[in-house]
């Protein structure tokens, strides 16, 4: 007997490109971090804007593919267990995972650690061992899994091919 699992996500990639708003695309340099209690606010020590160029390069695609604005948010250094996303765009908080392994779980491998850091997780996937089948397979794995509960958003870039999924 065979049991099939139901999906815990439904696909809003369609939805989500639909309602693109033109001509309000930018990518800002947040100026705080508000972690639902406290503001901490950049000053080039304690808390620190230094993202990576690959970083930049995705917000910039995020807010042309969306038409939003994307803020690119500071990393906190001090007070230390601070965990901040990359990004914060559509009022969401979004970490970006750049993907160049092929095992059977690495987009759960690349999250598992992160509840805390965002609920949501842009895939950019390089590895050219992992084709589209084998990735919609991990993230019904991702959803269908007890301990990524806190997983709500995913966006997965594959060269030219994107989707979008959502927690039912």
């Amino acid at each position: 007997m065979v049991i099939l699992k139901e999906k815990g996500y439904v696909d809003i990639t369609t939805k989500s490109l639909k309602n693109k708003k033109y001509g309000v695309a930018s990518v800002i340099d947040a100026k705080y971090f508000y972690d639902g209690k406290y503001k901490y606010y950049v000053d080039g020590k304690g808390v620190v804007l230094d993202y990576s160029s690959k970083e930049k390069e995705v917000a910039k695609w995020l807010a042309n593919l969306f038409g939003e604005t994307v803020y690119m948010l500071p990393r906190i250094n001090y007070p230390e267990g601070i965990k901040t996303a990359d990004y914060f765009f559509k009022n969401e908080c979004w970490d970006l995972k750049t993907i160049k392994g092929k095992s059977r779980q690495v987009l759960y491998h690349a999250i598992y650690k992160n509840k805390t850091q965002s609920n949501n997780f842009i895939f950019d996937i390089v590895s050219n061992d992992l084709n589209i089948e084998k990735l919609n397979s991990q993230v019904q794995n991702l959803y269908n899994r007890k301990d990524t509960k806190f997983l709500q958003k995913i966006i997965l870039r594959k060269e030219n091919n994107i989707f979008i999924y959502k927690r039912k």
